[in-house]
């Protein structure tokens, strides 16, 4: 432990994340991080603070990408000789040829990618020929030029294992100082829960229907959606919907009684991470989701539910619902897991050990 964190005072390490804190990805794999890494370090997103709240609109896409890409590229350029190590987050530059990547890849420079979604399925499956035949590759190859590589998912190490075998899978954490558990005020009301983004609530829109039933034979339940975005639920009784805030969001999912996480059967939703297990988990909550790897792997045998047809949903509903006293104790089983797996206190030395594996090698 001390030898580590010794070396890491003496290393520079250089971090390409995609988005700036106010992007969910980058917060969790990167930002977080940062104030127990004792290192030099900087920190340069590819796209702004602000994005995320303008990315709907075009006029601001457009003129956020040529702003981005320009800066990504002197950033590159004028800052990269400076470090040891450079990590990026899953690619240089979205959607344009990996020529930074190749440079670095031929001046020797030793770089990590880190990957928390199946970003290579965008490419290989993308609507238009000409984006398939430009960067259906593109994946394969900076991921063989890397010096290594760390992922969020069995599904992503797995893929990436065909291009380069220094890989290790450190899942997206959650910080256990922010998730100080308390006891909410009573209540007669049993909540079922969800949270996510406006990417993500078409999920959650598969499973609408039966959703709406069993709140409708269950007076008593109401559902809480978290920074949902989509129409299925409009102006639908006992359902409320909540602002997604950084602030607010663990007290929000302490009033669930059960955390959901459906997904649709495609690729690039088996490459997810699960995150939202794990926001739940450490709220001691007991969940629901589509039996993708990671999602398995989270649950580590600790009683969680999974559900993949319509009728499986609300069977699972119904089972967490009936035997509430049960899915409590598998709530603390949860809470108990994420504290040894999935916080970033047990991982953050997961990152600097493989940073100096990296630096070390010649």
């Amino acid at each position: 432990m001390g030898y580590v964190i010794c070396f890491i005072n003496e290393m520079r390490i250089l971090f390409l994340p995609k988005y700036d804190i106010d992007g969910a990805s980058s917060r969790y794999r990167t930002y977080q991080y940062l104030s127990g890494f004792n290192m030099k370090y900087k920190v340069s997103s590819f796209f702004p603070y602000g994005y995320i709240g303008k990315m709907n609109k075009m006029k601001y896409k457009v003129a956020y990408a040529i702003y981005s890409i320009m800066r990504r590229i002197v950033i590159v350029a004028s800052q990269s000789y400076k470090y040891d190590l450079i990590v990026i987050e899953k690619e240089l530059i979205p959607y344009f040829p990996p020529i930074l990547e190749y440079i670095l890849h031929l001046c020797h420079k030793k770089f990590v990618l880190d990957f928390d979604d199946a970003i290579y399925i965008n490419y290989v499956c993308h609507n238009f020929s000409l984006i398939r035949w430009l960067f259906g590759r593109k994946i394969p190859y900076i991921a063989s030029w890397a010096s290594g590589i760390t992922t969020g998912s069995p599904e992503l190490t797995s893929y990436l294992l065909s291009f380069n075998s220094n890989i290790i899978e450190i899942p997206t954490s959650i910080d256990l100082d922010k998730y100080k558990l308390y006891s909410p005020k009573p209540t007669n009301k049993y909540v079922i829960g969800w949270i996510g983004s406006r990417s993500t609530s078409k999920h959650l829109d598969t499973i609408a229907e039966v959703l709406l039933r069993f709140i409708s034979y269950h007076k008593e339940a109401e559902l809480h959606l978290i920074g949902y975005y989509g129409t299925a639920f409009r102006n639908a009784e006992r359902v409320l919907l909540i602002p997604w805030n950084a602030k607010t969001e663990f007290h929000e999912m302490l009033q669930f009684h059960v955390g959901l996480m459906p997904l649709i059967d495609l690729p690039f939703e088996h490459g997810k991470c699960g995150f939202k297990l794990v926001q739940y988990m450490a709220c001691a909550k007991p969940t629901i989701s589509t039996p993708f790897p990671a999602n398995v792997k989270i649950d580590g045998g600790n009683g969680n539910l999974f559900a993949s047809t319509s009728e499986e949903w609300f069977i699972s509903l119904e089972t967490v619902c009936s035997k509430r006293f049960f899915y409590e104790n598998v709530g603390r089983r949860n809470r108990l897991c994420v504290e040894r797996n999935y916080s970033i206190q047990m991982n953050q030395n997961k990152y600097l050990e493989f940073f100096k594996l990296i630096v070390d090698l010649q």
